[in-house]
């Protein structure tokens, strides 16, 4: 369940320097995880500026085991799309933990007790503590930056997505929605208990592929239908198509969960859904007129 592949060329998953401390080889994450077990320090992230008038952000958080500079490549490819040049991409970094399933040190977001998707324990306090970094780094882009967060995105691909997603369902404040990569929805027996009065006017985007043998694409639909409750009632859209900007003409089809299957994909990302992705950012936070032009 490590990091997405899409592009050939090879991406380090451990961006640090190796340093050698009374003999034994550490990263410098290993040196803060043991000085800070607990994880409290905020997440160090990678900034990809807007490259006109900043007016949305959008947080993308990686898979297990990768970093955000894993997630730079395509948030650069998207931020050169005409209707994206106002986007800042904010690319956080899951801090370096034990992860339980394989007894290995590796950025994580929160604990994996195994690899069973389906049956596992989750790690509850693991997932809201990287919950509360999320939205602190939400907050910082409303008080430094003066984006309000009805234009910030979150989103992320597979374990990323899963921190995305309960941080949206779990919201105090209106979000510009929130987008799902070869993920699954966490604690998904407790989604009516812990969602907000906000998740039903979220704008949801689901990317998945039939081929994923790491969370297979059944467990993912079926998660992802959870949302469609008595309670939350968030409308469903579900499509092997791509994505037209004309779909969202109506302002009534950007609210919902959009599921966009990939018939021959895997635990991956592929052009076409990277592409829909995009397509549908477009839609959810349009570039807004500046004062200057009136």
């Amino acid at each position: 369940m490590r990091g997405a592949s899409i592009c050939p060329r090879t991406i380090l998953a451990d961006q640090y320097s190796i340093l050698s401390i009374m003999g034994t080889s550490q990263t410098v994450d290993d040196i803060l995880c043991t000085r800070d077990p607990n994880h409290s320090r905020p997440y160090d992230f990678i900034t990809i500026p807007s490259r006109d008038e900043h007016s949305a952000t959008v947080v993308w958080l990686h898979g297990l085991g990768d970093s955000g500079k894993g997630m730079e490549f395509l948030a650069e490819e998207l931020s050169k799309q005409p209707g994206l040049g106002h986007v800042k991409w904010i690319l956080p970094h899951a801090h370096r933990m034990i992860v339980t399933a394989q007894d290995v040190s590796m950025n994580s977001w929160f604990d994996y007790i195994s690899f069973d998707v389906r049956n596992r324990t989750e790690d509850e306090p693991g997932l809201y503590r990287a919950v509360e970094k999320i939205n602190s780094i939400i907050s910082a882009e409303e008080q430094d930056s003066k984006i309000s967060s009805d234009r910030i995105i979150v989103g992320g691909f597979s374990q990323g997505s899963a921190v995305a997603l309960l941080t949206a369902l779990t919201t105090k404040r209106p979000l510009a929605g929130v987008f799902v990569l070869s993920g699954y929805i966490p604690l998904r027996k407790k989604t009516n208990e812990i969602a907000s009065a906000l998740a039903s006017t979220l704008p949801i985007f689901w990317g998945h592929g039939c081929h994923d043998a790491q969370i297979e694409y059944t467990f993912s639909l079926d998660t992802a239908m959870t949302l469609v409750s008595d309670r939350l009632r968030i409308p469903f859209h579900e499509s092997s198509d791509r994505l037209g900007s004309e779909i969202f003409l109506e302002l009534e089809s950007k609210v919902g969960l959009r599921f966009m299957t990939y018939p021959n994909m895997g635990h991956s990302l592929c052009p076409p859904e990277v592409g829909d992705l995009g397509v549908w950012m477009e839609a959810i936070i349009p570039k807004e007129a500046s004062v200057n032009e009136g």
